[in-house]
Order: structure tokens, then sequence, then C-alpha cells
């Protein structure tokens, strides 16, 4: 995350008054912690052992930070109307097939994931060379009934 981003974060949450400098530690510093934990797996033992604090006070300040970034929530993430909330249509490919209806009714999209040729400079192949022998991107897609994208990661 880059600081100004940071720098951001945390006046929102001290600006919605969900989050505030306690005695021992800032706003920042709070959330400097739980992004740590968050951002690289890292576990309570480690956390403490980088941040200098008790394991309790960890976990005290990520559970107050992540209810405090959930109080944002209404603000950030735009849900479905209550009125349509949950609803959606069930495509016809699944309406139409005995073998797929009732069982994939619920269904949304399908999942996937393939790997891709890529070219790249000469001094970075050996991190995209596959067990192949060839360079490639390993992505994972997923896709509506109507073929459209969804989401794609490439990692």
């Amino acid at each position: 995350m880059e600081l100004h981003v940071f720098q951001k974060l945390c006046e929102k949450l001290k600006a919605q008054g969900v989050l505030e400098d306690s005695p021992n530690l800032t706003v920042e510093h709070q959330a400097h912690m739980f992004l740590h934990i968050v951002a690289t797996d890292a576990s309570n033992c480690n956390a403490k052992d980088s941040f200098q604090h008790s394991g309790g006070t960890i976990s005290h300040y990520c559970h107050l930070v992540l209810d405090a970034i959930i109080q944002l929530e209404e603000s950030y993430i735009n849900q479905p109307s209550k009125a349509n909330a949950g609803y959606i249509p069930v495509p016809p490919e699944i309406i139409k097939s005995t073998k797929f209806y009732p069982y994939f009714q619920n269904c949304i999209g399908a999942l996937d994931g393939s790997l891709v040729p890529v070219t790249v400079p000469s001094k970075v192949s050996f991190v995209y060379r596959c067990r192949k022998g060839f360079t490639a991107q390993n992505i994972l897609v997923v896709c509506s009934f109507d073929f459209t994208f969804q989401y794609v990661l490439a990692g």
C-alpha cells in the first residue's frame, strides 16, 4: 500500500469516529499492525516480534481495526437493493438442461485456471519458465454464462 493511501485510510478511520488513538498506540500504528498481519499472513507470534508488543495487545488492536474497517463498509460498498437482494436470474443454459437444473440453479458463472504462454525479457525469463519448458503466466478466470469476464487473477 502506498503511503498516501495508508494516510488517507487512517484519516477516514479517525474522521468517521470508528477508530481513535489509544494512550499507547496511534491509529496509524494500529492500522500498520493490522495491515502487516493481513498482507503478510503473519502469525500473532511473528507480529509480536516485529512490533515488540504482547500477543494480547496485537490481537486486541487487530480486532479493533477490523471492526472499524467493517463499519466503513456501508460508505464504500454498494449492496444490492433490499427489493432485489440476493436475486440473480438463473441462466437459460442451466434451466433448459436436466443435467444441470436444479443442481446449479444458484451458479452465477464458471471458474477455471489456465497456463498462458508469454514473452518476457530474457533477464527474468527464469521466473516465468514452467515445467513444460516454455515461459508462461498462470491465470484464474471467472466467466458468466454469456461469456463475459467477471474476474481475472494473474499470478
